[in-house]
């Protein structure tokens, strides 16, 4: 059985107060829109698995788990 990959980005929203004590933030890159995204990949397989196979969410993202070693949520 081929070896899975997955890689994992994870961004970080600097805030500091300068020393006139106004608050900088920084900002997410633009393809960033929500706070755990999944590529298109696993967004495919969640489908197949929860629509076509007809599977519930919590066993998808349990099976997801199982084989390939990546927490997804089971939320809907």
């Amino acid at each position: 059985m081929p070896t899975v990959a997955f890689n994992v980005i994870e961004h970080h929203a600097l805030a500091l107060t300068c020393a006139c004590g106004q608050l900088h933030v920084s900002s997410f890159p633009g393809s960033v829109s929500e706070s755990v995204q999944y590529g298109p990949n696993v967004r495919a397989l969640g489908l197949h698995l929860t629509q076509g196979q007809m599977l519930p969410y919590a066993r998808a993202a349990e099976l997801i788990h199982d084989v390939y070693g990546l927490a997804v949520s089971p939320g809907n």
